[in-house]
């Protein structure tokens, strides 16, 4: 569990920075805006530019520190164990794996950003290492957002279908496959208090009880569907699935950590637009899962502009 962080102190994979160690950050810039990949082109039949798809990189986090120690002691030792954390030796030999960076300003709760520590360099000069050495450093984040450092997560249950028997097709008729239990389907209300789109972790359980077939997660906002995520496979009881759609995942596994990309039915939106809009919305859990013990749980992070 993250330590809580108090005004002026940041995290970086579990060391404090900031008011009260001996890591005195003087200055910290998170890049504002990032560099953006232009998808324009020439018109090719008249004046002008034909505007593309613009997408933002990543923002670089820059950070000026100063290591303090005693009066007198040297401080290549505390620059050393600031070192070994800025290699990012738990992330960096792993395609795809991130750490976060924490932060903590007056005035405001507790806010991270995805990424790895890149440029380390100690500032070398006559009379450093006794007392204080500067440090310059950055950290390359894999987005443009800071999240809320703790996630907002609900739960959902399947409703049991009420009624027996054989179901069938709207206006009567057997349909294949035959089924004695019905589709059902539970709503829940998700908010986002930030103020762009969070990327939300979806997963749904079989539970206990019993199979759960064709699961789908829908989500709705002012009426409308904003993004479906849906399942041509069954979950036995005691299996589960994740759809993590992260920039840093993007992935769909089962709890064995097999890929389950390829059970995604075609309705489904692609995992890149799989967001929670700013504001509020609906979110419909439904499957075949006649013992109802099947559940989802949705969970995301507030997300805010740099």
């Amino acid at each position: 569990m993250s330590v809580e962080l108090t005004d002026g102190q940041y995290d970086l994979d579990g060391t404090l920075l900031g008011d009260g160690t001996a890591y005195v950050v003087r200055a910290f810039e998170d890049g504002g805006l990032p560099g953006v990949r232009i998808g324009d082109s020439s018109d090719p039949y008249g004046d002008g530019v034909r505007f593309g798809e613009d997408l933002f990189d990543g923002m670089v986090c820059d950070l000026d520190v100063m290591v303090e120690t005693a009066p007198g002691v040297p401080a290549w030792d505390a620059v050393r164990a600031l070192r070994r954390v800025w290699r990012g030796d738990t992330v960096r030999r792993s395609p795809g794996a991130v750490t976060t960076l924490r932060r903590k300003v007056p005035g405001m709760d507790t806010r991270k950003v995805y990424g790895r520590p890149r440029k380390f360099t100690p500032v070398m000069s006559r009379g450093s290492g006794v007392g204080l050495v500067p440090v310059v450093a950055d950290f390359q984040c894999a987005d443009d957002r800071w999240y809320a450092d703790t996630p907002e997560t609900l739960v959902l249950s399947i409703i049991p279908a009420s009624t027996g028997g054989i179901v069938t097709a709207t206006g009567g008729g057997i349909v294949s496959p035959i089924t004695t239990a019905a589709v059902t389907e539970r709503p829940g209300i998700l908010t986002n208090v930030g103020d762009v789109d969070a990327w939300p972790v979806l997963t749904i359980a079989a539970g206990a009880g019993g199979a759960l077939t064709n699961p789908a997660l829908e989500y709705v906002v002012d009426g409308a569907r904003a993004w479906i995520v849906q399942l041509d496979a069954t979950l036995e009881a005691g299996q589960s699935v994740t759809i993590d759609a992260r920039p840093w995942a993007r992935t769909v596994r089962r709890e064995t950590g097999a890929s389950w990309s390829g059970k995604r039915a075609r309705v489904s939106t692609p995992l890149r637009s799989v967001t929670i809009p700013p504001g509020q919305g609906s979110i419909l859990f439904r499957g075949t899962s006649p013992s109802g013990t099947a559940q989802a749980e949705v969970s995301f992070e507030a997300a805010y502009a740099a």
